[in-house]
């Protein structure tokens, strides 16, 4: 305040001294210095405000910071150093130099990379109060609706508002137990589609395209456990049209996924978010508006249907509907859309990995499907049931989760006090980025982690996906843990057992020239397979088993 006060008088009296004539300047710059000089409560104040400058300063340059990586520019940071869009790669390879905690400047903005698995649970648990706001892209904010779903959310009381919403009607164990006939139906429509093709088909082995089926079966299973059944079409007012199942897909999973990759250049100096940006600003909004209006559409359709049938509650928009009327519109939308987008992404994305190194490895195949017949016999097909007694496909979709972490950086939480983390001293105002991917191929922890090895699994028991061991965390831990792991646990093993217990599989000659061409993986807000699996099958059976 003095110093301001200072400032603003000296910027007066200079103005005052050019209106004057020559001879009076000298003896107004002598006045003013003297008055200055003989308030000695101005000058008290402003030395202090030196003085506490200058001791904040050396404070913080004592700070025991992480390593900074080396290259960055001014103005840009190491902005340059990260233009592919697999950042979480770029981290694990700077952490084998830099070790398992560094910084980076991304424009003005500092971040600190965590790469192994005890400062992750510093950040994710012990720590977790105060690094627990997200802070988000411009393309994240918008299509989260600023947040308002829970995998994205600050957490506070919305956040375990809306959390104890889907977990109490749709993701907990009890809803999950009910709606396991849902998934029944899904996985058996997938098979008799599987079989169907290479039934249809005069040579064999047949190239089946594997995520379309798997695309196909969750999907709709995402519709209708939110709705209660899959609609053909629903007339979007908004739009002017009717859309159909699989332009609602388009529009509610593919666009959205691919949408939220695009930077804006103003994510990275948020001081200058007030420059327009129209390019990826009409992108975003663009998808983001059909997205709601589709959700609307769903939504008024389901308001009709109870008002017309007068039935119970009978699926999660229901209860919503008639139990959540504490909820804004904003936030029923984004809490029956959020687990459509989640089931038939993150889902999809790990059963086609699975498929992709079961195809690839025959002799781990040949291994999971006597284990199948040992379980389930040759006349019924795999159930849920029997799970818990095939331990060898368990530690198949552990270790591809492993390696092929669907979510490979947790997105950035802001720093709301100076804390420390392994030992280094983080300042309030950083952001803390946490490299699952990097933490599941840790070599001090996993060895030889770029090769996929079930037999790891079967030897570490205590891997448990983050509950209490944080070797291996592909839904994240601590309170933050993803809501639809109980589901995700029972529809990519069921999926991966049924696929395999009624067909042989083999990679394609594409397939093999994509792995001699090192072509693996493509990252949205999930890590995708580049191009769609496709595999030569061969029906062990003719016909789906009951």
């Amino acid at each position: 305040m003095a110093k301001h006060l200072a400032t603003q008088l000296l910027q007066q009296w200079n103005e005052a001294l050019k209106t004057m004539p020559p001879g009076f300047r000298t003896a107004g710059k002598i006045l003013v210095w003297e008055e200055l000089a003989s308030n000695k409560v101005l000058i008290t104040i402003a030395l202090a405000w030196v003085l506490l400058f200058v001791a904040r300063t050396c404070l913080r340059n004592k700070k025991r910071l992480p390593p900074a990586i080396p290259g960055g520019l001014p103005v840009l940071g190491n902005l340059l150093q990260l233009t592919e869009k697999k950042p979480h790669r770029t981290f694990t390879a700077w952490s084998k130099e830099h070790g398992p905690i560094f910084t980076i400047k991304v424009g003005s903005v500092p971040q600190a990379v965590v790469n192994n698995s005890e400062i992750a649970k510093e950040v994710l648990v012990t720590k977790f109060a105060s690094i627990s706001k997200r802070q988000m892209p411009m393309a994240l904010r918008v299509l989260t609706r600023d947040k308002t779903m829970v995998a994205m959310s600050d957490y506070g009381e919305e956040h375990r508002m809306l959390k104890k919403l889907v977990m109490t009607n749709l993701l907990g164990p009890t809803t999950q137990n009910k709606n396991r006939s849902l998934r029944d139906d899904a996985l058996i429509g997938m098979i008799e589609g599987v079989l169907a093709e290479l039934k249809a088909s005069p040579t064999s082995p047949k190239v089946v395209n594997v995520r379309d089926y798997v695309q196909r079966s969750l999907f709709p299973f995402a519709l209708q456990q939110v709705f209660g059944y899959i609609p053909d079409q629903v007339e979007v007012l908004e739009l002017g049209t009717c859309v159909s199942t699989w332009d609602m897909f388009d529009a509610l999973v593919v666009a959205p996924l691919s949408a939220v990759i695009n930077v804006d250049w103003r994510d990275f100096f948020p001081a200058l978010r007030w420059i327009p940006n129209r390019s990826v600003e009409d992108l975003v909004r663009t998808v983001d508006f059909k997205r709601n209006s589709i959700m609307k559409a769903l939504i008024r359709a389901q308001r009709m249907r109870l008002a017309n049938l007068k039935e119970p509650p009978r699926c999660y928009a229901d209860i919503a509907l008639t139990e959540a009327t504490h909820l804004t519109e904003k936030q029923l939308e984004m809490s029956l859309w959020e687990p459509i987008i989640e089931s038939a992404d993150t889902t999809l994305v790990t059963s086609e990995w699975a498929m992709y190194e079961i195809a690839k490895n025959p002799d781990c195949q040949d291994r999971l499907y006597r284990e199948i017949v040992s379980v389930a016999g040759t006349e019924r097909m795999v159930t849920e049931d029997d799970l818990p007694n095939m331990p060898y496909l368990g530690a198949i979709i552990k270790e591809t989760l492993r390696k092929y972490t669907p979510v490979p950086l947790i997105p950035s939480r802001f720093v709301e006090e100076d804390i420390t983390l392994g030992g280094y001293d983080i300042p309030k105002g950083y952001q803390i980025l946490v490299n699952l991917f990097a933490i599941a191929n840790d070599p001090a922890v996993w060895s030889n982690p770029e090769k996929w090895d079930p037999e790891r699994m079967l030897a570490n028991k205590k891997v448990d996906m983050g509950f209490r061991d944080f070797s291996l965390m592909p839904f994240g831990a601590g309170k933050r843990m993803c809501a639809g792991i109980t589901q995700a646990m029972f529809i990519i093993p069921m999926n991966v057992a049924a696929l395999v217990q009624h067909c042989e599989w083999r990679l394609s000659p594409q397939e093999i020239s994509n792995i001699n061409n090192k072509i693996e993986d493509v990252v949205y807000l999930t890590t995708h397979k580049l191009s769609p699996l496709s595999c030569e099958a061969t029906p062990r059976i003719s016909h789906r088993l009951p």
